[in-house]
């Protein structure tokens, strides 16, 4: 836009912002240790699937069970389908750790679940795509893991689940970084 002629001084980004009133971190325990959410065709759920094939992780599945077709779940992954949209919020409270397993592809995919986990105070773990940097910095305000990297995926979910002072501090992190920038109030 610059090199179009117009004053730098006079752009500004408008990012993109959750309900942080809406989407906040809860008062009771955090028991489910992995959740995932979406159903868009960008969710990338065969390499989270595969990363915890075969480990101690439960992994919480909140999706059609379309975006599932044609994998083989194994015993600890829990197929939930879509929910009403408190139970949604409550799932955020209640997790440790939320996973985003996207694609990156022409437009952002992700996004506002990864946001609404970041505001309810969940560890965060995204694909490191485009758009998911423009919103997180790795192993401050989430982990980033490499598109497709089931190696990646199943280390970062296996520390993660054994750290709770780095859950903690991520959430904390994740959580204020939607309270000062990407929040619906900011982005309006």
């Amino acid at each position: 836009l610059v090199d179009l002629g117009i004053p730098e001084e006079r752009l500004f980004p408008v990012t993109y912002g959750v309900s942080h009133r809406f989407y906040t971190p809860g008062d009771g325990e955090r028991d489910i240790p992995l959740l995932a959410v979406g159903q868009d065709r960008g969710r990338d759920y065969a390499t989270l699937v595969e990363a915890v094939r075969g480990t101690d992780l439960t992994l919480d599945v909140v999706c059609k069970p379309e975006n599932l077709a044609g994998l083989d779940l194994p015993p600890n992954v829990h197929l939930h389908g879509t929910v009403p949209l408190p139970r949604y919020r409550e799932l955020l409270r209640r997790a440790r750790v939320v996973a985003v397993p996207t694609r990156d592809l022409a437009y952002p995919t992700g996004s506002s679940v990864a946001l609404e986990a970041a505001s309810s105070g969940c560890a965060v773990v995204v694909t490191g795509t485009r758009a998911m940097r423009d919103y997180f910095t790795d192993d401050e305000s989430a982990v980033l893991v490499d598109e497709g990297d089931v190696d990646g995926w199943r280390r970062t979910l296996t520390v993660l689940g054994e750290d709770p002072g780095r859950r903690a501090r991520l959430g904390a992190a994740a959580r204020r970084s939607v309270e000062d920038r990407f929040n619906a109030d900011h982005m309006w």
